[in-house]
């Protein structure tokens, strides 16, 4: 059951992964009792919202997802007996967080978080393709090439690119981090 839900976020997942954000915002709320699906909505309507400027929005689906990260009955609720989708709702939240954060020029506390996410993400199950599509490294990456810490953005980006070599999201990250430092 939770692999099939799984599979039936996939179109929110590549919204997210393509900032198609006006895609993310026309998508109807799943079923109410589709509670991993709805928590993958609110992180994607999130996520639209906080980067189309409207982060006060953004903060209201931050605090619904983070109703369902907290679910105890999406533990229970698993992509192939792996991964639970609780885990995935908890890194969606600290993405989610820091990207609000950001919105509101708390950079530090947005490091933090996507820290923690990125803790988290380490801490799944292998499964491939990974349970969770929204790499938070690259996010962290950025984050820290925005805040002027390009050597910083530079380690991240080289541990993501020791666990997906040649990812090219990754690599172009790298090499923003690199050119920052006259490299």
């Amino acid at each position: 059951l939770g692999t099939l839900q799984h599979f039936y976020t996939l179109p929110l997942w590549t919204y997210v992964r393509f900032c198609l954000w006006e895609d993310a915002l026309d998508e109807p709320k799943p079923a109410d009792d589709l509670k991993y699906p709805t928590g993958v909505w609110h992180f994607a309507r999130g996520m639209a919202l906080a980067h189309t400027g409207r982060p006060e929005e953004a903060r209201v689906e931050l605090d619904e997802l983070s109703r369902y990260a907290h679910d105890e009955s999406l533990n229970d609720v698993t992509i192939w007996d792996l991964n639970t989708t609780r885990d995935l709702l908890l890194i969606a939240e600290q993405v989610l967080g820091a990207v609000v954060a950001e919105a509101g020029g708390d950079f530090s506390r947005a490091e933090t978080l996507l820290r923690e996410a990125v803790h988290l993400e380490d801490s799944l199950e292998y499964d491939e393709p990974p349970s969770w599509f929204v790499p938070p490294r690259q996010r962290l990456g950025a984050l820290l090439l925005r805040a002027d810490e390009p050597a910083e953005a530079e380690a991240v980006y080289r541990e993501e690119l020791a666990i997906y070599p040649d990812n090219g999201w990754s690599l172009l990250g790298l090499s923003q981090a690199l050119k920052a430092q006259g490299k």
